[in-house]
C-alpha cells in the first residue's frame, strides 16, 4: 500500500477540522489569511462565478449590440473599441479581483488601486469618442457614448453601481426613442431598430449582472490563489502564454500529502491549532450581532461616499478629486452661489434655495443629477456647465441662462420674461399659463431644445425650438432674407 492511501483517512480527517474551522471564522467575522486552506491547494480552481457570468453577458448581449453596429454603415468600425473596452478591458478587471482579495487601501480608494487596469478601459472610450460620424448618426453616436458612462460602474462603490448603471440607461433611453421615433414605419428603418433594443438589452443584462455579482462594487475573493492584484495580473498573463500555473500547485499539494499532515494533526493534537492564540471575540465585538457598533474612527468618510463623475466629460473613469460643493450667500453682493453639488451630497437628490430679497442673483455651475428649487420672487438665475439637472423656480424678474449644460429641465411657476440657451445640448422648458405668452427665447450653438405649455384646453403641449434656418440673399442683394427650415412645419 502506498504512502498517499495510508494518509488518506488522516487528509480527510484534516480537511474536515479545518472546514469547520473556516466556518467558526466566518460566523465572528475573522478574516482567513492569505494563505489558502490546505483542502484548496490540491486541486486548480476554475473561473469564478462572476467571471463565468460576465463572459455569458458579452456573449448574449455585448456581440449583438456590436453586430447590430456594423449592420450600419454610418457606424463603421465602432464596434470595435466597444466590444474591446467591455469584453477585454472590464472583463480583466472582473477576472483580476476574482484571483484575489480586496487591497486594504481600496476602502479608501478603489479607483486609485485599479488605476492602472482601469487606463485601457478610458483608452476605448477615449477611441469612442474620437469618432466623427455623419449627421444622420447624430443620435446614434450620442446614445452610444452615454451608453459608454456605464463602463464607470467598476469604479462604483456608493451609491451602488447597479444604481449608476440605471441612471445612464434613462439617459441612453432619451436617444434610443428619438431613432424609433425617426425610423418608425421606415421600410429600412429595421437595422436602426435592432441598433437601439440591442443596445437597451445589453444595458438592462449587465445592470442585473452586477446587482448579482458586484452589489457593493468589483467583488474580490478573500481565499483567491493570488496575493494582490499585480500578481494576479502575471498569472494570468503566464496562462495566456500557455505556462501551466498548475504545476507548482501540485508540487505544493505533494507536499502537504505526505509528512506535513503528521505534524498538523500532531500540532492540533497537543493543542497548538489553528485557533491557538486567537484572541476572544465578545458579542459587541461580533459584526453579525445587533450589538455590534462599528468604532467611530472606521466609519466611511464623506469623500469616500462621493460617487464617480456620471456626466459623459468623464466618461474616462477618471477619479480626480471633485472640489467641495457649495451653496452659500453672498449678502454684499445679493448673489446666491452654489457649485458641484451631486446626488451624493444632496438629501432626496435635492437642494431649495429660499430667496430672501428679489434683488437676488443665483449662480449655479456644475451641478449634476440633482433637482434644484428656487422659493420667492428673484433676480435673475444663470444655469452653468450642469449635467442631467432640473430648475423649479417661481418667478425671475430678468431672465433665466442656461449655458454649457447638459440633459436639463427648466419650470417656471410663475413669470420669466427672457431665457438665454446657449451651447447646451438637450433643454426642455416647462412655461406656466402666467408667462407662455411673455417669455421670449434667445439660442445659439444648441440642439434639442423644446418649450412645453399649456394649451386652450388645460393640456401641456410641447414643440421644438428651431435649431435649423433657411437663409437667402434678398433679390436686391443687400441683405440676407431668413426663415425657419421646413423641418418644423
Amino acid at each position: 500500500m502506498s504512502t498517499s492511501n495510508e494518509l488518506e483517512p488522516l487528509q480527510g480527517l484534516l480537511n474536515t477540522i479545518l472546514s469547520r474551522l473556516e466556518n467558526i471564522e466566518l460566523k465572528v467575522g475573522i478574516e482567513d489569511s492569505a494563505t489558502p486552506p490546505l483542502s484548496a491547494a490540491a486541486e486548480e480552481v476554475g473561473p469564478s462565478a462572476a467571471v463565468i457570468a460576465y463572459k455569458e453577458h458579452i456573449k448574449n448581449y455585448v456581440e449583438p449590440f456590436c453586430k447590430s453596429c456594423d449592420e450600419l454603415k454610418g457606424l463603421d468600425d465602432i464596434s470595435k473599441p466597444i466590444y474591446k473596452a467591455f469584453n477585454d478591458n472590464i472583463g480583466n478587471i472582473i477576472e483580476l479581483a476574482s484571483l484575489c482579495p480586496k487591497p486594504i487601501q481600496a476602502t479608501a480608494s478603489i479607483t486609485k488601486v485599479l488605476q492602472p487596469y482601469i487606463k485601457p478601459v478610458q483608452d476605448s472610450i477615449a477611441e469612442v469618442q474620437k469618432y466623427r460620424l455623419d449627421r444622420e448618426y447624430d443620435y446614434h453616436y450620442k446614445a452610444i457614448t452615454e451608453m459608454m458612462c456605464i463602463c464607470s460602474w467598476v469604479v462604483v462603490e456608493m451609491p451602488p453601481p447597479g444604481t449608476y448603471i440605471r441612471e445612464s440607461i434613462g439617459s441612453c433611453d432619451y436617444w434610443g426613442n428619438k431613432i424609433r421615433k425617426q425610423y418608425k414605419g421606415d421600410a429600412g428603418g429595421k437595422p436602426h431598430i435592432v441598433f437601439c433594443d440591442t443596445m437597451k438589452a445589453m444595458m438592462l443584462d449587465i445592470m442585473k449582472y452586477v446587482k448579482e455579482y458586484h452589489l457593493n462594487g468589483v467583488s474580490f475573493n478573500l481565499k483567491g490563489k493570488c496575493k494582490t492584484l499585480a500578481d494576479a495580473d502575471v498569472y494570468l498573463k503566464k496562462k495566456a502564454e500557455g505556462d501551466d500555473s498548475s504545476t507548482d500547485s501540485g508540487k505544493s499539494s505533494e507536499k502537504v500529502a505526505g509528512g506535513g499532515i503528521q505534524n498538523e494533526l500532531l500540532s492540533i493534537i497537543s493543542g497548538d491549532s489553528a485557533t491557538t492564540g486567537l484572541k476572544k471575540v465578545t458579542r459587541d465585538q461580533q459584526t453579525w450581532r445587533k450589538e455590534f457598533k462599528k468604532p467611530a474612527s472606521d466609519m466611511p468618510t464623506h469623500t469616500q461616499l462621493q460617487p464617480s463623475a456620471t456626466t459623459k466629460a468623464s466618461t474616462a473613469v477618471t477619479a480626480k478629486a471633485q472640489p467641495k460643493p457649495k451653496m452659500e450667500l453672498l449678502e454684499m453682493k445679493q448673489k446666491w452661489i452654489i457649485e458641484y453639488q451631486t446626488a451624493a451630497t444632496t438629501t432626496g437628490n435635492t437642494l431649495t434655495i429660499d430667496v430672501t430679497n428679489p434683488k437676488q442673483q443665483i449662480y449655479i455651475y456644475k451641478c449634476s443629477n440633482v433637482t434644484i428649487t428656487i422659493k420667492n420672487k428673484f433676480n435673475t438665475v444663470v444655469f452653468d456647465s450642469c449635467t442631467k439637472c432640473n430648475l423649479i423656480f417661481e418667478t425671475a424678474i430678468s431672465s433665466c441662462e442656461v449655458v454649457n449644460c447638459k440633459s436639463t429641465q427648466i419650470q417656471t411657476l410663475g413669470l420669466c420674461p427672457s431665457f438665454t440657451i446657449d451651447k447646451t445640448d438637450s433643454c426642455l422648458i416647462y412655461l406656466s399659463e402666467e408667462t407662455k405668452n411673455v417669455s421670449t427665447f434667445v439660442t445659439s450653438k444648441s440642439s434639442e431644445m423644446n418649450v412645453s405649455y399649456p394649451d386652450g384646453n388645460g393640456e401641456m403641449k410641447e414643440i421644438p425650438i428651431p435649431e435649423q434656418f433657411f437663409h437667402k440673399l434678398n433679390d436686391n442683394g443687400v441683405g440676407l432674407s431668413t426663415r425657419v427650415s421646413d423641418l418644423y412645419h
